[in-house]
């Protein structure tokens, strides 16, 4: 039986809490700030990998804060910020 991977995409125009099954979230507008909340690492494992991108390309004048779940952190620090034209992080 052959592997199928999973890649669900989200598109979304507001702040926005990632799901256990969620793979790409596009931030689609960017007029105000928005916040991206990752989920669990018990929830999803450790090895979760998910894209977040900035395709609005206005996340310079307005950001995007990556926030993790509770009182995790992100590489030490509480929270992660895209603040560059069609940034992206995964």
């Amino acid at each position: 039986m052959a592997y199928t991977p999973k890649f669900k995409y989200v598109s979304t125009a507001a702040s926005y809490s990632i799901l256990a099954d969620d793979t790409f979230i596009s931030v689609t507008n960017v007029g105000t700030a928005r916040t991206i909340t990752l989920p669990s690492p018990a929830t999803v494992g450790i090895a979760k990998l998910v894209v977040i991108k900035d395709s609005s390309g206005s996340c310079a004048s307005t950001t995007i804060t990556i926030n993790p779940n509770a009182s995790e952190l992100i590489n030490g620090d509480t929270s992660y910020v895209l603040q560059t034209n069609y940034d992206a992080v995964g």
